[in-house]
């Protein structure tokens, strides 16, 4: 499907569902239907049924019902949508019944052809062998998409932590998670432990207090780094921290039970340091699919900084998972390598830092693991971390080991002659031992890449063509600026597409 999006002129905001409840200027209630699809291709008509209760209280599709106001059994949908007064356009539809829908697609060049698509939402499922056989439930008196009253935002990192996922997919209390949360100080680097379990558990009360809706912040981001998810990895999948697709699932389930539904927030213009694209870019330079996906022009002339350590560095030790190597350093400041026996080939090789206040001992001897998140949630005193500046997030680069072997023999020579010498757990030998090809690590300022608003932790992700383009490329001869303009421009277009795939991607069931 071609999709066209005109970013010079405004537009209408994104709406990624087909299926929407809402009152007419009359004041009477609609049900909005657009379902996206290629009009060059094909014809949609809206197909609407009745539903009747089994035994067991599930809801089954009854029979196709006949629009009387067009006097058609399918309603053919324009680009755009259609609203339908469902009481007034379905005489046999008693008024606030629940009845169930499906699109049907017709070839325009073989009538002969068609297949059937539904919205995200609630889906009466018939389908065996892989033969599409779906359809929307609609429960006129349930949830709408729009819908009023109050709301409460939840933080899942920190709502009521304690809960968590049984092997069933039941949440349960675990009253170690509770405990070791309930007196730490919430920080920019650690995290709480909380998850969607303690959401779900907590919908019957919040229902009860006079909640709607539950807004979050993102979840759909593959953002399991930090506590609030909002530095995207890859958006096509959940934050694993945070639970996965049946936890996601079962929340909604218990929402659509109590009449509330569930916004999250959404992170798509950019991506944070371990983002998957972001990654790819800086491992391989211009040579990557993703380079012109961000604005990294320092990759030219040099690594790119990586602006992740902290004002106070006395804190800030490194460690390298899955070497070739292992090291070793005596008093006189000369590092011995030997073979690591637990050296996967397989694997990439890696640097972290990490803050050595909150690690075991036993983390950062491990040179098998990288630290997902802090074992400790604060050093004991409030005032030792308290904004961006002073946290030391537990970031990870790919690296490879014959470079960081390089900068280990760089280090004996210069340990060799110097006064006072560079230890390994010490903030000087994270930031020389982990110098690669296309990154250093450094203070947290910008340099060689465009971040989201200054936050170094953050790669916006280009849109489109900008007049820093123009700038950049303004000393080429004629066709060479012309052939990059359009190079640039088709990675602008493939973020757009990324961006809107993900929105549809968890708004569809497949």
């Amino acid at each position: 499907m071609k999709v066209n999006l005109n970013i010079f002129k405004p537009v209408k905001a994104v709406n990624f569902t087909g299926f929407n409840h809402k009152k007419s200027e009359n004041g009477t209630q609609e049900f909005e239907f657009n379902f996206p699809y290629d009009s060059k291709k094909y014809d949609c008509y809206l197909e609407v049924f009745s539903v009747k209760k089994d035994r067991n209280d599930n809801y089954n599709v009854d029979k196709m019902l006949k629009n009387t106001d067009l006097n058609v059994n399918s309603v053919k949908i324009p680009n755009g949508g259609v609203k339908i007064d469902m009481g007034y356009a379905y005489d046999e539809l008693e008024s606030k019944a629940p009845f169930a829908y499906r699109y049907k697609l017709v070839d325009k060049h073989d009538n002969s052809k068609s297949f059937y698509q539904v919205d995200a939402g609630s889906v009466i499922d018939y389908s065996k062998n892989g033969n599409f056989d779906k359809f929307n439930l609609v429960m006129q008196n349930g949830t709408q998409v729009a819908k009023g009253g109050s709301m409460t935002l939840a933080l899942p990192d920190s709502y009521a932590v304690g809960w968590v996922y049984d092997d069933n997919g039941k949440p349960i209390l675990n009253k170690n998670v509770e405990e070791k949360s309930k007196y730490a100080t919430k920080t920019f680097s650690n995290k709480m432990g909380g998850n969607l379990a303690g959401i779900e558990a907590n919908v019957d009360r919040l229902k009860k207090a006079g909640y709607s809706r539950i807004v979050s912040t993102p979840i759909f981001t593959d953002d399991s780094l930090s506590s609030h998810s909002y530095w995207n990895k890859n958006c096509m999948q959940m934050s694993n921290s945070i639970g996965n697709i049946d936890n996601y699932a079962s929340l909604q389930k218990k929402l659509f039970k109590n009449g509330m539904n569930f916004v999250s927030d959404g992170a798509f213009v950019n991506e944070g340091l371990e983002g998957v694209h972001f990654k790819h870019m800086l491992k391989w330079g211009e040579q990557s699919p993703y380079y012109n996906w961000f604005r990294a022009s320092g990759l030219q002339s040099g690594p790119l900084s990586m602006g992740i350590f902290a004002k106070n560095k006395d804190y800030v030790e490194h460690k390298i998972v899955n070497s070739p190597y292992k090291y070793e350093q005596g008093e006189d400041g000369q590092i011995k390598s030997s073979k690591n026996p637990d050296y996967d080939a397989k694997k990439p090789t890696f640097v972290q830092i990490y803050d050595s206040r909150l690690v075991s001992e036993e983390d950062k001897k491990d040179t098998k693991h990288l630290i997902k998140s802090y074992d400790k949630l604060d050093t004991g005193n409030a005032y030792d971390i308290n904004n961006h500046n002073d946290t030391v997030v537990p970031y990870s680069f790919e690296i490879n080991p014959e470079t960081y072997n390089k900068n280990v023999k760089n280090l004996n020579a210069y340990n060799k002659n110097a006064d006072k010498k560079i230890m390994l757990n010490q903030p000087l030998a994270a930031k020389f031992l982990t110098q690669s090809e296309s990154y250093v690590l450094e203070d947290k300022y910008e340099n060689g890449f465009e971040t989201w608003d200054a936050n170094t932790d953050i790669a916006k992700l280009n849109f489109v063509f900008s007049h820093a383009d123009t700038k950049r490329l303004e000393n080429l001869d004629p066709h060479e600026k012309e052939f990059q303009t359009n190079k640039i421009k088709a990675k602008n277009f493939e973020a757009q597409d990324y961006v809107v795939n993900s929105g549809k991607y968890w708004t569809r069931n497949k």
